[in-house]
């Protein structure tokens, strides 16, 4: 998993000094909305990232299973299991996957707990502009 992780933080390096770009990150993106999900998908593969989408947190796990992500940009509030259930979940699998959480609820930051209970590794409000996202994005993974 490290050499993996290593591979990919080079790679991002030398193409983030050329641009803003998040090739050749593969990126999960999980939210009941169809929108959200279109809208982040046209987005993030313009800025170069590989995406693929999920309807809900049962469907983001089983292709966690099946498949590997550097990123997961997960709604919170979502039908059945919701993105605290299904991140909990998913920090559960060997995996060094950062999981960001997107929410409109304001008072998010206040539900989620700072310390080792809180599964996300960062929480954006929306409405947000891709450019901050693309910022948080390269925050993280770059560390």
């Amino acid at each position: 998993m490290r050499n993996h992780r290593g591979k990919k933080l080079k790679e991002l390096n030398e193409s983030r000094a050329v641009s803003q770009t998040l090739a050749p990150l593969h990126i999960l993106v999980v939210d009941d909305s169809q929108d959200v999900r279109e809208v982040l998908q046209y987005f993030l593969q313009e800025k170069g990232a590989l995406v693929d989408i999920a309807m809900d947190g049962a469907e983001a796990i089983s292709k966690v299973h099946n498949e590997r992500f550097d990123l997961i940009i997960m709604d919170l509030h979502m039908p059945g299991l919701n993105g605290v259930d299904t991140a909990l979940k998913l920090k559960k699998l060997p995996s060094e996957t950062i999981i960001f959480a997107i929410t409109a609820d304001i008072n998010s930051n206040k539900m989620l707990n700072t310390g080792a209970d809180n599964p996300f590794d960062d929480i954006i409000l929306k409405p947000f502009s891709p450019s901050h996202l693309t910022s948080r994005i390269l925050d993280k993974i770059t560390r």
